[in-house]
């Protein structure tokens, strides 16, 4: 099932992995060539401790990643699948025209024959 998408300059990353330091039951991969940076955790923090444009970096983050979230519980679960969909494409306009129909209907929770037919109803 497909969770979340990191686009242009935006974070992905298995944050609750890094928080609780274990093992994330995710897997991250990435639909076009991408630069990956990685930083230990302990390495971060100091970081985050000593520089205040790294701090307030991580605060964002964080906001947004529990703003999604949030988006994604209460919305996704009261919404029709053609609302998920318009939903999708409101946030990510470009979206279908990068993204393969596989990696969009699991994201959306349908069938790609579902999603076929829910963008011919758009």
């Amino acid at each position: 099932m497909t969770r979340y998408f990191a686009f242009e300059n935006k974070f992905g990353t298995a944050l609750t992995s890094f928080i609780d330091e274990k093992p994330s039951m995710e897997f991250m991969q990435s639909a076009i060539r991408s630069e990956v940076l990685i930083i230990k955790r302990q390495d971060f923090y100091h970081l985050v401790d000593e520089m205040p444009e790294i701090s307030s970096v991580y605060r964002n983050m964080l906001e947004q990643a529990y703003i999604m979230s949030q988006q994604r519980i209460y919305g996704f679960q009261g919404y029709s699948a053609l609302e998920r969909l318009k939903w999708l494409m409101a946030h990510h306009p470009k979206i279908l025209s990068k993204l393969s129909s596989k990696v969009i209907a699991s994201y959306l929770g349908v069938t790609q024959y579902t999603l076929s037919r829910l963008k011919s109803e758009l």
